[in-house]
């Protein structure tokens, strides 16, 4: 059988505020990121950085090293559109036909 304790104070939710701002101020339970990291508040603060005030803020996600490159993937085929504007003098007509696949450009 698990021990037991005294029942603990029942905690809050996070307010999610965006990315830090030295002009915002800030109460307990802010979240906010800073340098593609999250902290949350855990006192209330203006102008203090994340990052430089353990005091104010606690580190919720850190952003870790930045991983190897993956393998090249396999060379796709590129297709441009092309468009043209083409006058045509009264009383004749202009008709459009896909190119045969002799005459297309592939790429």
């Amino acid at each position: 059988m698990p021990a037991s304790g005294p029942r603990g104070t029942p905690g809050g939710s996070a307010t999610l505020r965006g990315a830090w701002n030295s002009t915002t101020s800030y109460q307990p339970l802010d979240e906010v990121t800073f340098n593609n990291s999250s902290y949350i508040a855990s006192s209330a603060n203006t102008n203090q950085q994340p990052d430089q005030h353990p005091e104010s803020w606690q580190i919720v996600a850190l952003q870790g090293p930045q991983g190897a490159t993956g393998p090249a993937g396999a060379t796709g085929r590129i297709y441009v559109p092309l468009t043209a504007s083409i006058a045509v003098k009264p009383g004749l007509s202009l008709s459009t036909r896909p190119l045969p696949p002799s005459q297309s450009v592939a790429t």
